[in-house]
């Protein structure tokens, strides 16, 4: 039972890496570079920092290379 004055946040399913990689065809959302699936990385393609979500069908979401993942902070580019 939630405490008083506090909401419990219903979360839902959280989509796979393997389902990510499946719909972007291996694809670096950044550099457009073909990866394999040891290489790919969760990616924001609109930073929650600036009003990105991820919605019920994920449709912020892709992957990226761990060049692009890294040390790109709030830029919001994507192929």
């Amino acid at each position: 039972m939630a405490k008083k004055g506090k909401t419990r946040r219903k979360r839902g399913r959280r989509i796979s890496l393997w389902e990510l990689y499946q719909r972007e065809d291996g694809i670096c959302c950044k550099c457009g570079r073909r990866l394999k699936l040891i290489e790919a990385t969760r990616e924001h393609k609109k930073p929650r920092s600036q009003g990105g979500k991820d919605g019920k069908n994920y449709s912020n979401l892709g992957i990226s290379c761990h060049s692009c993942n890294t040390g790109i902070d709030n830029i919001f580019i994507f192929r």
